[in-house]
């Protein structure tokens, strides 16, 4: 596996991770529920994303270095919302606005 393909993952599975667990810390409310249903959906990608690269290799997938390096960014962008964020709404809209974030980098490899 390309060298920033682990990187990329390593930073998606932290981000992941950060997110489930401030989810598992919180009350949500039944209007929260697709939330829920992205992260899963999240966690399907990330999964999906790090079979392609081993799949395919790095070789077919070089040539996206600079959505790799987007999709670094988007995560660990990702991180920082979660932990600067002061209140549950807030908090809920900058997870949901960064998870489509990451999905949409995440569908340019799959």
């Amino acid at each position: 596996m390309d060298h920033s393909h682990k990187i990329a993952y390593d930073e998606l599975k932290s981000m992941y991770d950060e997110l489930q667990s401030y989810l598992d810390s919180v009350m949500l409310d039944p209007e929260d529920e697709p939330l829920l249903l992205q992260c899963e959906q999240l966690g399907d990608q990330i999964y999906a994303y790090n079979a392609a690269i081993l799949k395919k290799n790095s070789v077919t997938l070089a040539k996206g270095q600079g959505s790799v390096k987007e999709l670094i960014n988007q995560a660990k962008g990702a991180k920082v919302a979660l932990k600067k964020a002061e209140d549950k709404v807030k908090i809920l809209a900058q997870v949901a606005n960064a998870i489509d974030k990451l999905l949409s980098q995440l569908a340019k490899f799959l």
